[in-house]
């Protein structure tokens, strides 16, 4: 993984622009910013930018000069897009790209109050109004376990060589490797045999082993894992569309299912990390220590309402 040219780890810049200038008849503009689990976690800088779209304009927007009224959307659009302050942007996707965002976790709830926090420098109040720029916290759904990664390693015992892959803090660049949902090891890790998953074989085979293969980490873990009762599992799976051959240091951002009562890990690793493992069991046994740093709390999802309130709202709302 490496920074793009905004200096974003793996960070893909989407803008969207869904606004009506104040001044003329226009609904009011309802932004929901609902920060989703994602593969890429792309989701949260994507709204995050859009609702940073809008934060800096308001106080502008309530003094602008009224436009003709037969205005069109196209017209409006263009005249708010003038006043969308880039810097401003930039300096919320670079506070919260180091967060490790996932539905419900640490950093999931703090880029919520990141741009919470924002909007309402810019001028938005707390709470519905049926005019006005609000801002709303809606909560979405039960309760349910969220996940923040604190650490990882995998490091190869014997033979001795050494980490493989390792992050000390959430936002390293390497965080990706672990799989959400891995439940956390002893402090000194967990150390076992490496087992290479062949398919055909009895899963029992798979009890006390960490399972290496090509296979997706989330069919891995229900074969080896639920199945077979393995410590972990270790996948070096990577679509195709990633084109391996040119990336490989590439690595696949998947999650193992929520299981309390095998309290497992899942890792992913790259096709040149692969390559040193099936080296090494090519030489003969193997053993592999995985440390794994986690917590679970639980959470709700939850999405952050931003309404610009237009000048008649009989006009309805646009979302």
């Amino acid at each position: 993984m490496q920074k793009n040219e905004h200096g974003l780890w793996g960070e893909r810049i989407v803008l969207d622009e869904h606004s009506s200038p104040r001044g003329h008849r226009s609904p009011g503009t309802i932004l929901s910013c609902t920060l989703l689990a994602s593969s890429c976690a792309l989701l949260a800088s994507s709204c995050a930018l859009l609702v940073t779209f809008c934060a800096p304009m308001a106080s502008a927007l309530q003094a602008a000069e009224p436009p003709p009224s037969d205005t069109t959307l196209e017209d409006s659009i263009a005249s708010v897009g003038e006043l969308f302050d880039w810097d401003e942007a930039m300096g919320l996707l670079e506070s919260i790209d180091p967060l490790y965002r996932l539905r419900g976790n640490d950093g999931y709830h703090q880029t919520l109050e990141s741009i919470f926090m924002l909007l309402k420098g810019a001028g938005f109040t707390e709470g519905r109004a049926i005019d006005g720029d609000t801002l709303e916290f809606i909560d979405l759904g039960p309760p349910k376990p969220a996940w923040t990664p604190l650490r990882a390693s995998l490091e190869v015992e014997s033979p001795k060589v050494g980490a493989l892959l390792e992050f000390d803090d959430p936002s390293d660049q390497n965080r990706t490797f672990l799989c959400p949902n891995s439940f956390p090891t002893a402090p000194e890790g967990v150390l076992a045999p490496l087992a290479r998953y062949e398919l055909g074989k009895p899963a029992e085979v798979y009890a006390g082993t960490i399972v290496f293969g090509t296979r997706k980490v989330e069919d891995l873990f229900e074969r080896a894992v639920r199945q077979g009762g393995a410590l972990g599992v270790i996948s070096s799976y990577l679509g195709e569309f990633n084109a391996p051959d040119e990336h490989p240091d590439a690595i696949r951002f998947a999650a193992v299912p929520y299981d309390e009562e095998r309290a497992a890990f899942g890792l992913n690793v790259s096709p040149s990390k692969a390559r040193v493992l099936e080296r090494l069991l090519e030489g003969g046994s193997v053993y592999v220590r995985v440390t794994v740093g986690a917590r679970f709390s639980d959470s709700r999802a939850r999405s952050l309402l931003a309404r610009i309130g237009g000048t008649d709202p009989d006009e309805g709302t646009l979302v």
